[in-house]
């Protein structure tokens, strides 16, 4: 995702943009304390859509980023045209429109409007000395962009890692079978294992 700040952009790396939804701000309750983390307040809320208890924990990208993101409501309805009624206006509030994406198994959402596009990452250029969140810089369009991966910074595996294990798991499963089914034919042992 590339995010526009007043002043800055910043790309952000996630496992994958799964929908753009639009959410109604009253189903949208603060974290409980216990899950706002410890050094900062990277959750903003929490939104329960439909009947599923699906939940999508809505991020604070101003504490993630470090970086001033406000877009307040006021704006929105600063641009809405003369002829939508007050009750229009009001309706125009009490819904915003995010960007879901997955981390993980779980979903996470950003307001829209600090969206600038979605793109995939492509090369980054590794910089020496910054965070282990700091996957390094790429430049998009001559504008040279910190490169963040939201996993780290929120305490996951990255997604590098976590393909690593995946694919390490699934060569040791695989030799398993390679075993067993040697076993089976030269030992004339029962193949127990899966045929899928």
């Amino acid at each position: 995702l590339v995010l526009q700040s007043a002043n800055d952009m910043s790309g952000v790396v996630v496992d994958e943009v799964s929908e753009v939804q639009r959410i109604d701000t009253s189903t949208i309750e603060p974290p409980p304390n216990a899950v706002r983390g410890i050094d900062k307040f990277f959750l903003q809320g929490v939104a329960k859509i439909g009947t599923q208890n699906r939940l999508i924990m809505m991020l604070n990208l101003g504490e993630i980023l470090n970086i001033d993101i406000s877009r307040s409501r006021q704006s929105i309805v600063e641009t809405s045209t003369t002829e939508e009624t007050a009750d229009e206006t009001i309706e125009a509030i009490e819904e915003e429109q995010v960007v879901v994406f997955n981390l993980g198994e779980e979903e996470f959402g950003l307001d829209i409007s600090a969206v600038k596009e979605i793109l995939k990452v492509g090369e980054v250029t590794a910089v020496p000395n910054v965070p282990g969140y700091i996957k390094g810089i790429r430049g998009i369009r001559g504008t040279i962009l910190p490169i963040i991966d939201l996993r780290r910074l929120v305490g996951l595996q990255s997604l590098d890692q976590y393909h690593d294990r995946l694919v390490s798991g699934m060569k040791e499963g695989h030799v398993q079978w390679i075993k067993a089914l040697n076993e089976s034919v030269y030992q004339g042992v029962p193949f127990t294992k899966a045929l899928d």
